[in-house]
């Protein structure tokens, strides 16, 4: 009997031994280290990146460098960041040595990444093609009531609310303006009065 109690003692003080050996490398393995430093381009000397997104690999905790590419974050030990930014790759750190004082600072640089993009190719029209084209434009007489992609959207008349100051005319009637749209539009009103005077059998007028 007295044999069993020894063997049940030793081994309750085995399993409080390993409690009190785990319970002192606890702290050592989650050692909080402030990491700061700036972030700068490889392929300049003194270009800093602003506005750097900086996340622990695997958690919800990050940061974002200011606009001089300047960023401090508390890690673990353990942790791997992650620095990413528009127009660079990917960069990711991890501790490797150990920390004096829980502190460190380090100049991060960052690779660019090149983009390449499909081709276009780029047609000009030509003087007739594109005067046919700005002829053939269909454009609301009622320059207030023109409405893009909406509905239920209140006219300045259904608000009452006074025309924009300087618009007097339409924009139908200030492209008549333009000199060969004019001279396209009174043409066009003079073969109607002639084909009117062919018809009724008077003079037919003369074109101003």
């Amino acid at each position: 009997m007295t044999k069993q109690l020894n063997y049940l003692l030793i081994l309750i003080l085995a399993v409080l031994g390993a409690k009190a050996t785990y319970a002192q490398d606890a702290p050592k393995q989650q050692q909080v280290i402030q990491f700061s430093g700036t972030i700068y381009a490889s392929d300049s000397i003194n270009e800093k990146i602003p506005f750097v997104n900086i996340r622990v690999k695997n958690s919800r905790r990050g940061t974002v460098s200011d606009i001089n590419g300047f960023f401090s974050i508390p890690i673990y030990k353990t942790d791997t960041l992650i620095f990413s930014a528009l127009g660079y790759g990917n960069f990711e750190f991890y501790l490797q040595d150990e920390v004096p004082n829980n502190r460190i600072y380090l100049n991060i640089r960052m690779r660019p990444q090149i983009y390449t993009l499909k081709g276009v190719t780029v047609y000009g029209l030509t003087k007739e093609n594109f005067k046919r084209a700005f002829l053939e434009l269909e454009i609301p007489e009622n320059a207030y009531a023109y409405k893009v992609n909406a509905k239920n959207i209140p006219t300045p008349e259904e608000l009452r609310l006074p025309p924009p100051v300087g618009i007097v005319i339409s924009p139908s009637e200030l492209l008549k303006e333009i000199p060969f749209i004019k001279n396209a539009s009174d043409k066009k009103k003079h073969k109607k009065r002639v084909e009117k005077v062919e018809k009724d059998g008077d003079e037919i007028p003369e074109m101003h």
